[in-house]
This record gives structure tokens, C-alpha cells and sequence, in this order.
């Protein structure tokens, strides 16, 4: 599975970004988690692949 970069930047400056952990085998949706508000690309990168492997669904 290939991820992409889901990082953007905000209206008020700020970066957030948004990854797919799968899909949901009861209802086959797309799973998503979002998170913002990082000072900068780098903080939100760092940010995401730590988050990753610690959100369940």
C-alpha cells in the first residue's frame, strides 16, 4: 500500500494532515484520521508517523 503526502497548509497558517488506515470490514468504508494545527510542515510531518501507529480502529 502507497500513502501520499496528505500534509496542507491552513487559511490561518497552520498545517494539518489527513491518513488512511484501511478500510472498515463490517462497513467497507475508508478509514481516516485528521490531525492540525502544526506551527510547520516539518512538526506535522514528524507528527503523522508517529500518530500512525498508534491509531486503532
Amino acid at each position: 500500500m502507497t500513502t501520499k503526502d496528505h500534509i496542507t497548509k491552513q487559511a490561518d497558517g497552520t498545517f494539518s494532515f489527513r491518513v488512511s488506515l484501511g478500510t472498515d470490514k463490517r462497513t467497507g468504508k475508508r478509514i481516516q484520521k485528521r490531525a492540525s494545527g502544526f506551527k510547520t510542515k516539518t512538526e506535522a510531518k514528524k507528527s503523522k508517523t508517529s500518530h500512525v501507529g498508534g491509531w486503532r480502529y
